[in-house]
């Protein structure tokens, strides 16, 4: 057995970032930049109000208050007809262009409009209030994003306000899913005695997605080496490939065997975690290989901890967010160890206050799947560590969103 740290090491020093891909926007959300993007325009593009009210002169405001006669009124969208002279205002809306002359904004809060078209200000301002100028935010030719950046709905929105349609990212990863064990049957079909449906199948395929890569479901093989070693040949144009089951050390566990086979590279077996001690990865021909335990509970935790940030550095991701975060926080229940191997015990991560709690499960068999819903994170014990009592903090990875209370 290996720690996890030497194991996620392995892994990711195995993996690169894939090849670089032309999307559109809509298709680049949680995608990660590959190259820089330099903006093709000022932004903003001209002098513009932010607020409803009067463009004016600002040295025209002199002795409060002052009547001026209103030359125009400016609605976004429109081009202004009128360069505002000495003593004279135009009526603006927020977005809207400043007229030539104007260098300032009185709000309308501030102003009192006259039946005889003229406005009566009662406020001054100094030059440049409640206007943005042009290219105050980005001139043409500025640095807009870095490669590495990770575009979200913000990100999106700047891309398309410089008038970027397509941007160059990094390609998601195809992973093949497939499940070991002559016990399994596909969703949808009627159990027999002794048989199980593959629940590992569509549990990973959604943690997949969640990564944000592609998942490519190739179903259950038969537990002889045959029918896995043509299995795992047919899954080698995939990027990754994922099978659950055939890792341990019974008389149909043949994931060794298979990879042994095909002439791959298996860097380890075993890893001193629980649940998820029985943990192969290899490379095969440049593919990544996971052969992840059976055990639902045991499959999940493998793919958290190793397939994820393979999969987000594959994507580009930075290391900082390669990781599901590890936070502490203080214990409600006591949660125990095995002593011989970090042990990750599930349960409800939350914030009352300023403080982070972390509610043990009561059951922790990895045969337990049902235990797994509404789970958010996974104490962790440490080696050498059987019981870590109430009220003691502790490391916490986080798998899903933080719940507060």
């Amino acid at each position: 057995m290996i720690p996890i740290e030497e194991a996620q090491a392995l892994v990711l020093g195995s993996i690169k970032p894939l090849g670089i891909e032309r999307v559109d926007l809509f298709s680049a959300v949680y995608r990660v930049l590959a190259e820089p993007v330099f903006s093709s325009l000022d932004f903003p593009r001209w002098n513009s109000s932010v607020m409803d009210g009067y463009a004016v002169r600002s040295e025209d405001l002199g002795v409060i208050p002052v009547t001026l006669p209103i030359v125009e009124e400016i609605a976004a969208g429109t081009i202004p007809q009128h360069q505002l002279g000495m003593g004279e205002a135009s009526r603006i809306f927020t977005g809207a262009m400043m007229p030539e002359g104007a260098d300032a904004v009185v709000i309308q809060e501030n102003t009192t409009a006259n039946p005889d078209g003229t406005v009566s200000i009662l406020k001054s301002v100094n030059s440049g209030i409640n206007m943005v100028s042009k290219g105050a935010h980005l001139r043409t030719g500025d640095l807009l994003m870095s490669a590495g950046t990770v575009l979200r709905a913000p990100e999106i929105g700047i891309l398309s306000s410089v008038g970027r349609s397509f941007v160059s990212v990094y390609r998601r990863p195809v992973v093949a899913i497939l499940s070991t064990g002559n016990e399994l049957v596909p969703l949808g079909h009627e159990l027999q005695p002794g048989q199980i449906i593959d629940s590992n199948q569509y549990a990973l395929a959604a943690q997949v997605i969640e990564a944000g890569a592609i998942p490519r479901l190739l179903g259950v093989v038969k537990d002889d080496i045959p029918s896995l070693t043509q299995a795992i040949t047919e899954a080698l144009d995939a990027d990754f490939i994922l099978s659950s089951g055939g890792v341990s050390v019974g008389d149909y566990d043949h994931v060794k065997t298979a990879l042994q086979n095909l002439g791959a590279q298996i860097l380890f077996q075993k890893v001193r975690v629980k649940p998820g001690k029985p943990l192969t990865f290899a490379l095969l021909n440049q593919v990544a290989y996971w052969g992840l335990p059976g055990n639902p509970v045991s499959c999940l935790v493998g793919f958290w901890l190793t397939v994820y940030p393979a999969i987000r550095k594959s994507m580009g991701y930075p290391e900082s967010l390669q990781n599901f975060p590890v936070l502490p926080a203080r214990l409600t229940a006591p949660a125990e160890g095995t002593g011989d191997r970090e042990t990750y015990v599930r349960g409800v991560l939350y914030q009352q206050e300023e403080q982070l709690y972390f509610t043990p499960r009561s059951s922790h068999a990895s045969g337990n799947l049902v235990n797994l819903q509404g789970i958010n994170g996974f104490g962790i014990v440490p080696v050498g560590t059987e019981k870590v009592e109430r009220g003691v903090d502790i490391r916490v990875l986080q798998v899903g969103t933080l719940q507060v209370r």
